[in-house]
């Protein structure tokens, strides 16, 4: 006579259960990947985002679009992917043209595109295109066209950040110092406690004016406000440290707070 029982009915259940939560996660696994690299503006834009722009290249290439979104992506990771290859390459080529500084295939592609957006859109997209034309033009040093685009930006929208920064920093690499100067102070004015607007203060008054007294005032301000994860905070802090030693008479009376902060970024060791 067998006497085996077989798994009883609550063991069954307890094993499907435990099968069918397998599948289930395993299912959402897939998604989860597919979903993350296939070819997506949003997956474009992510990888954009992360600094991989070859790979936010080839997704954008997979896509079959003429949306303006699409448009406007593809040309903005063509524009940084150029930055990246002009860094990598340590300038070697920049400037090499004096009627255009920033020559490259990725350049040309995407002042197409921008030209593209810029005759048929209006409003935010309109603004976004010129934003970024203005500052392909004052890479190529074509100094007047960046100019226009940055000011078409602030007609469309007078409260663009960017747009003002980017057009201040335009007006100290042409000596135009009271026009930088004067438009960083308003936008300072509007956003008192954006560490971007106080970190370009710092940068006029200390590489283009030399007023060390005023790069010691906004180099604090900058740095007892900066992001985490700004790539200039070192970079501000040893400019800041030198002009203090230098200049010990020019002690900001406002708070040092980031005295208090370690520095974010260390400097990697060699191990050669």
């Amino acid at each position: 006579m067998n006497n085996s029982r077989g798994l009883s009915f609550p063991v069954i259940l307890v094993i499907g259960s435990i099968v069918s939560t397998v599948l289930v996660t395993a299912i959402l696994l897939v998604h989860v990947i597919n979903s993350n690299f296939k070819p997506s503006l949003r997956n474009a834009e992510r990888m954009m985002q992360k600094g991989r722009f070859e790979e936010a290249l080839a997704f954008i290439n997979q896509i079959d679009s003429n949306s303006s979104d699409f448009i406007l992506l593809k040309a903005e990771i063509l524009f940084l992917k150029a930055l990246q290859s002009r860094k990598d390459e340590k300038w070697k080529n920049y400037g090499n043209d004096e009627s255009d500084w920033f020559r490259s295939e990725e350049i040309d592609s995407a002042v197409v595109l921008l030209k593209k957006i810029a005759e048929s859109e209006k409003g935010e997209k309109l603004s976004k295109a010129c934003y970024y034309l203005g500052q392909i033009y004052g890479e190529k040093g074509w100094f007047y066209e960046a100019e226009r685009q940055f000011q078409t930006v602030l007609q469309i929208d007078p409260n663009n950040k960017d747009a003002k920064l980017a057009l201040s920093s335009l007006y100290a690499k042409i000596s135009r110092f009271p026009e930088a100067e004067s438009l960083l102070r308003k936008t300072y004015l509007e956003k008192p406690g954006d560490p971007d607007v106080s970190k370009n203060m710092a940068f006029l008054y200390r590489y283009y004016i030399d007023l060390p007294e005023s790069a010691i005032v906004w180099f604090n301000r900058y740095l007892n406000n900066a992001r985490p994860r700004d790539l200039d905070v070192n970079h501000c802090r040893n400019e800041l440290e030198d002009l203090l030693q230098r200049y010990p008479e020019y002690c900001p009376l406002e708070p040092q707070n980031w005295r208090k902060q370690g520095r974010k970024f260390k400097t990697r060791i060699s191990h050669q």
